[in-house]
């Protein structure tokens, strides 16, 4: 049996008019018109996800089981 793989995350570009932010162009094929109008850089919208699972002791000796999950969209700002 062959399962179908999930398909790669596709990154959204940031574009920028005159060096100050104007819209993010979705995937696929987008036109810029202007020479003033350009990609500052591309942002990968796939979800980082971190599971943390650890065992703590209490203050009145009882072991307890933690999970944690911490979930990151993106790591450093294109613009500011």
């Amino acid at each position: 049996m062959v399962l179908p793989a999930p398909p790669p995350p596709i990154p959204v570009a940031i574009v920028e008019n005159l060096g100050e932010f104007s819209k993010v162009a979705p995937p696929g094929l987008s036109c810029i018109w202007c020479p003033f109008v350009s990609v500052a850089g591309r942002l990968s919208l796939r979800v980082q996800q971190l599971d943390i699972r650890c065992e703590t002791k209490t203050k009145d000796n009882v072991f307890v089981n933690v999970q944690v999950s911490e979930r990151r969209f993106c790591e450093r700002a294109l613009w500011q």
